[in-house]
């Protein structure tokens, strides 16, 4: 009875370390992908048009709508609330942004 309860035990772990296994391999992959996709977002109204201010807003809304979507997909992995996860991450990139621009100085 005993070696049957150590094999369960075994399986179980077994089990759980394949799915922990799984679940590392996802997030790294959506940590190396993510930064990919979100730079390619921005650039896309680039190729479509002159860089005027509205290709500069569109390509704005379209950061936006990325780390919203990262944020809101980080929190159903975690099971926690979409908008916060999806907030915080537009505000982490908003904050990104305002601190580049701060040490960049501008242009000119």
């Amino acid at each position: 009875m005993i070696h049957q309860i150590d094999k369960e035990i075994e399986q179980e772990k077994s089990i759980a370390e394949k799915a922990e296994s799984f679940a590392s391999i996802i997030l790294s992959f959506t940590d190396g992908f993510s930064p990919a996709v979100g730079s390619i977002a921005g650039l896309i109204p680039f190729f479509f048009g002159d860089p005027s201010m509205t290709t500069y807003i569109i390509s704005f809304i379209l950061e936006i709508v990325v780390l919203f979507a990262l944020g809101a997909y980080l929190a159903k992995i975690s099971q926690d609330s979409i908008l916060k996860y999806g907030l915080e991450m537009v505000l982490a990139g908003v904050i990104t942004v305002l601190i580049s621009i701060l040490i960049g100085g501008g242009h000119g």
